[in-house]
């Protein structure tokens, strides 16, 4: 039974520690039949099963890893762009200019943008509002050319000051307000203290309450202005893109199944036939 447990022995793989994954289970349906035939079948043919397993194993790592290298690139690239960094510039300055402060700024702003990430211009004539209508559009654009499920400029100091959906963690403060123990803010703090060029970071997927308490995962890389950090960009990565990959048929037929499971032994992707085995389920009802 050597190659099951090169199977599950994936803790080499490059990609692992980043993304908190621990190994790849391959369940192949129904599970009665499986036992069955591998208790009645030679040990060539059981060997050559499981051999064919890790094969397909070993290509959803290898799959799942380029995709998230890709990810990381965008976001690494896209983080040192003069696009990003004169929108954080402009979206901090114009909080900064108002009699009311930064804090009674951005209640304001939550009033008339959360909700509504089709508005370009709320229409109130501020500072903010001229940037968000130049900006909007970009990243609007990238959120849909990628496959992401939001995007945020973070300021230095905590504050959301900038998504794409306009859910409610915008124009929150993630070392204060109510979602710092989310893990987009666990993700922040960290590059926040360790902050480095070209540092992308992830953080694996949990509940997120302002996404409905969907798992939602992070991309998160620093933002410099002439070698001063001055912020994050961060990335929501969406569930459905890494269930695609695991779900694909190449190698399992019409009954098998792939599932990545994290360190605390959580699925992270849905299962293709049953509603209660997946991300959806496992990482929201731990118990």
């Amino acid at each position: 039974m050597q190659t099951l447990q090169r199977l599950y022995q994936v803790n080499d793989w490059p990609f692992t520690i980043k993304i908190g994954v621990a190994l790849v289970v391959l369940a192949v349906l129904p599970l009665v039949v499986t036992l069955v035939f591998f208790n009645n079948t030679p040990q060539a043919l059981e060997d050559e099963a499981f051999n064919h397993l890790e094969a397909v194993a070993e290509s959803r790592l290898t799959t799942v890893d380029l995709w998230f290298g890709e990810r990381r690139s965008d976001v690494r690239v896209l983080g040192t762009t003069s696009t990003v960094i004169e929108a954080i510039t402009e979206f901090e300055a114009a909080l900064h200019a108002t009699e009311d402060g930064p804090e009674a700024t951005l209640e304001t702003l939550r009033g008339n943008y959360l909700g509504q990430p089709e508005l370009d211009d709320a229409g109130d004539g501020s500072a903010y509002s001229a940037s968000h209508t130049e900006y909007h559009p970009f990243f609007t654009a990238f959120l849909n050319n990628y496959g992401y499920y939001d995007v945020f400029l973070i300021e230095d100091n905590g504050d959301i000051v900038y998504s794409v959906l306009k859910e409610d963690d915008y124009g929150t403060n993630l070392l204060t307000g109510p979602y710092k123990d989310s893990n987009l803010a666990t993700g922040f703090q960290q590059m926040a203290a360790g902050h480095q060029p070209g540092l992308v970071l992830l953080e694996d997927f949990q509940p997120y309450a302002p996404s409905d308490d969907a798992p939602a995962s992070f991309l998160i890389a620093p933002v410099y202005d002439r070698q001063q950090f001055i912020g994050v960009l961060a990335v929501q990565v969406p569930l459905d893109q890494i269930s695609a990959i695991m779900s694909a048929h190449v190698g399992l037929g019409d009954t098998g199944e792939a599932y990545l499971v994290g360190p605390n032994h959580l699925f992270r992707n849905d299962s293709r036939f049953l509603d209660e085995l997946g991300a959806t389920t496992t990482v929201l009802n731990p118990d």
